[in-house]
């Protein structure tokens, strides 16, 4: 993942997958895997854009303080979780990325930066 597009605080990492196409949603399940396998991080929350017009969130997390599901609803919204795995998809209607080059990372900055920002949060509150 690119500079400024994650960060690891206490036991937790939160990532941001980018904008990724329908083909590459599966990339997101297996980013937030690969993050909660390593030495410290006990919860993964990695998320994404995808189509355009759709957030896609993975949470893992092996710390019984963090609620895969609680988190799932309470920031997104929307989403479930079993066992220290949860996903939310979320339609971003009109707030979907799209117009100039130049508008789309604009935009895709702010949504990443608003998202990253709650999950850090509701994490460092748990």
């Amino acid at each position: 993942m690119e500079e400024g597009n994650h960060t690891m605080q206490n036991s937790f990492y939160v990532g941001f997958a980018g904008m990724l196409s329908t083909k590459q949603r599966g990339e997101i399940p297996d980013l937030s895997d690969f993050w909660v396998e390593l030495e410290g991080v006990e919860t993964s929350v990695v998320f994404g854009i995808v189509g355009g017009d759709k957030l896609v969130v993975c949470v893992r997390s092996f710390n019984p303080q963090v609620n895969a599901d609680t988190l799932c609803k309470s920031v997104f919204g929307a989403g479930g979780a079993k066992k220290g795995a949860g996903s939310a998809t979320v339609d971003m209607g009109p707030f979907a990325i799209s117009g100039s080059e130049e508008d789309q990372q604009k935009h895709l900055e702010s949504v990443k930066c608003l998202i990253m920002d709650k999950v850090v949060k509701y994490l460092s509150d748990a």
